[in-house]
């Protein structure tokens, strides 16, 4: 992350920089027969409808996601970069994001030092 002035900060989110809304839930406590997590997930107070802005993992090199081909189904992965206009420590792995009716896990979460931003590198796998 790098320093960004306040007044800066403030002009990127007049002229719309995140031009995103995010929900972050949690999962209630609960495990099915074979206990497996099966609690409902909700929205997690102080957490709705933050503003964030959504990028291609640069890692991926411009990827959208990937595919692995196995003997019985072919699960695929769409990696983004999530950034808040803010910083929320409250945010964490157990977590998942809900960005434009769209669900991803998230994977990783990282407030900056300066308390201007948080990023988090969501996942959505489908199969």
């Amino acid at each position: 992350m790098t320093l960004i002035h306040s007044q800066m900060f403030a002009q990127l989110k007049a002229a719309g920089f995140f031009p995103a809304s995010c929900d972050i839930q949690a999962q209630s406590p609960g495990v099915d027969a074979y206990g497996v997590p099966n609690g409902a997930w909700a929205n997690v107070a102080g957490l709705t409808s933050l503003a964030c802005s959504v990028h291609v993992e640069p890692r991926m090199q411009g990827m959208r996601g990937t595919e692995e081909k196995l003997a019985d189904h072919t699960p695929t992965t769409d990696t983004r970069r999530v950034v808040f206009a803010g910083r929320y420590d409250g945010i964490t792995v157990a977590h998942r994001a809900v960005i434009g009716g769209t669900t991803y896990d998230v994977i990783a979460a990282d407030p900056d030092a300066y308390g201007f931003l948080t990023e988090i590198l969501v996942q959505k796998v489908t199969t």
